[in-house]
């Protein structure tokens, strides 16, 4: 086994780790992120963020209170209310059980409406708790005008009763944030047949409006020998299981569903089109079809009907090509996907790169455009290219497309995690051409400004990205560490920008070749396993 760690959740590094940040190459503290990054050599600086800088928007536990966490946010945005919906884990109780909660926001100022932080689940309270960083989603109905809300749960009855473990659903109001029909539903089918050794995690989300109902994916052990595949789950409007139940959609390794414990399929993420009524599920996942081997982790896709959920063309096509066939030594993470309706295409990102050693990691944000069959456009390019090397780890893209002028903006979390080098753990984005994919306006430029310029102590993680049709505008979430007061280090909070298009004459084309890392792919000892605390999180495990 081994094991990659992305700090998730609730980062405690340690002195040994912290990064000190020297900006007098600049002479001054820059506190506009904007204008201290994502400059063009020979280009003229944009200031794309717009309104309140940095804004605060989740308020959970006690101010001042390191131990009480909000993490992993998703956003959706709302074209009747215009307005959006931010969701995320967090534990209003220091140490406390964890659940989801979610706050509108006006698309037009960033201010907060209606009821501050309130709670979408109820599956954790004091005998019955989520576990810790419960991955949530969130889709826009526009047809009900209604959000569907989904996360992954593991509710401890008590110390004589079974643990269970599944995805779970809410419906709420979108005028007011209600909830609507039953609370909690059950999205995977009871727990009541299945075993001790079942496990539900990271489901997605999205809205089907040519039949008005959703998808839901997830990873999940269904197979008889518990192998990790992508399943899927139709739901109608109101919330009730439609077609199939818990169908796969992955077969890493096998002809069907579940054929190989030694091959697994994991973070899924899913798109609809709905000029073919279809969607688009994306994963990262460990296939045995030649050239690729065990452990040679890659990004695969698959299309399904809109109507029926049926599989549609190839069968768990390959989207990227992370470092050399069969070399185990590089990896990929994180896949995120949108459509673009304007040329009826997608676009997938991702976090990938080489990793065979913690002390020699290295991991950027890539994409592949495809076509709507799911046919390759062009061949993967990087996207995150402003800092780079050994140690650098851009993770959890967000990508959202603008058919307004017809562009993607991505963005991501960038850190160095194992010391050494001069740099804040930041949110980036890059605009990229909805037409050739090269890269628009200034290059990676920076969103977040956690804490004081050049403070390795304050981080932003878990980037998330939704874009506003009425105003052309984008919003930026991610989980972060600051010190406005009266927060204080390590006090989790959700944080926001909003983000205004900008005019750019010349499209720079993007590479085009998935450059691997520099490091020399040579087989190292595997890193051991970290402790069960949740202060760092697996991020992969092979």
């Amino acid at each position: 086994m081994r094991t990659v760690l992305q700090p998730r959740g609730r980062p405690r590094w340690s002195v040994g780790v912290v990064i000190v940040l020297m900006l007098s190459l600049v002479g001054v503290a820059l506190t506009h992120s904007s204008a201290a990054f994502g400059i063009t050599d020979g280009a003229t600086t944009r200031d794309y963020e717009i309104g309140d800088n940095d804004f605060r928007i989740s308020d959970i536990g006690p101010d001042g209170n390191s131990f009480a966490d909000a993490v992993l946010p998703k956003i959706a945005y709302n074209s009747t209310n215009h307005e959006y919906l931010v969701v995320w884990a967090g534990q209003d109780v220091p140490d406390g059980p964890f659940d989801i909660y979610a706050q509108r926001i006006d698309a037009t100022t960033g201010a907060e409406v209606g009821e501050n932080d309130f709670r979408v689940s109820q599956t954790g309270n004091e005998d019955n708790q989520l576990f810790i960083d419960p991955i949530p989603d969130v889709t826009y109905n526009s047809t009900l005008n209604e959000y569907m809300v989904v996360w992954e749960a593991e509710v401890s009855q008590g110390p004589d009763l079974p643990t269970i473990y599944g995805i779970y659903g809410q419906r709420l109001n979108a005028e007011t944030g209600a909830a609507v029909g039953t609370d909690d539903f059950r999205v995977d089918l009871d727990t009541e047949i299945r075993d001790s050794d079942y496990r539900a995690t990271d489901p997605a989300v999205i809205y089907n409006s040519t039949d008005d109902e959703y998808l839901v994916v997830w990873r999940g052990n269904l197979a008889e020998d518990r192998s990790f595949e992508i399943t899927g789950q139709r739901l109608s409007a109101t919330g009730e299981r439609v077609g199939v139940n818990e169908f796969f959609i992955s077969d890493m390794g096998s002809d069907e569903g579940g054929g190989d414990e030694r091959f697994a399929a994991r973070e899924p993420d899913v798109t609809y089109n709905a000029t073919d009524n279809e969607y688009l599920v994306v994963w990262s996942g460990d296939d045995k079809v030649p050239p690729l081997v065990d452990n040679d982790f890659e990004i695969f896709g698959q299309r399904l009907a809109g109507a029926t959920g049926t599989e549609v063309g190839v069968n768990d096509f390959r989207i990227s090509n992370m470092g050399p066939d069969g070399n185990t030594n590089f990896n990929t993470v994180h896949p995120t996907v949108a459509y673009n309706k304007t040329a009826g295409e997608y676009l997938v990102a991702w976090s990938g790169g080489f990793d065979s050693e913690f002390d020699a990691l290295e991991y950027g944000i890539y994409a592949q455009r495809l076509s709507a069959a799911g046919e390759e456009r062009g061949d993967d390019f990087r996207v995150s290219d402003e800092q780079d090397g050994i140690g650098f780890w851009a993770n959890y893209p967000g990508v959202a497309y603008n058919p307004t002028d017809n562009e993607y903006m991505i963005t991501w979390a960038l850190g160095n995690v194992i010391g050494g080098v001069d740099v804040e753990y930041e949110v980036y984005g890059q605009r990229l051409d909805g037409t050739s994919g090269a890269e628009v306006g200034d290059n990676d430029f920076r969103i977040s400004d956690m804490g004081p310029e050049g403070n390795t102590d304050y981080r932003a993680f878990d980037s998330a990205m939704a874009y506003n049709s009425r105003d052309n505008e984008y919003m930026a979430v991610w989980s972060g560490t600051d010190d406005t007061a009266p927060l204080v280090d390590n006090e989790q909070e959700i944080f926001g920008q909003r983000l205004a298009w900008q005019p750019e004459a010349t499209p720079t084309p993007p590479t085009p070749t998935a450059t691997p890392p520099s490091a020399t792919p040579t087989p190292t000892p595997e890193v051991p396993p970290v402790s069960s605390s949740r202060a760092f999180l697996p991020l992969v495990i092979r």
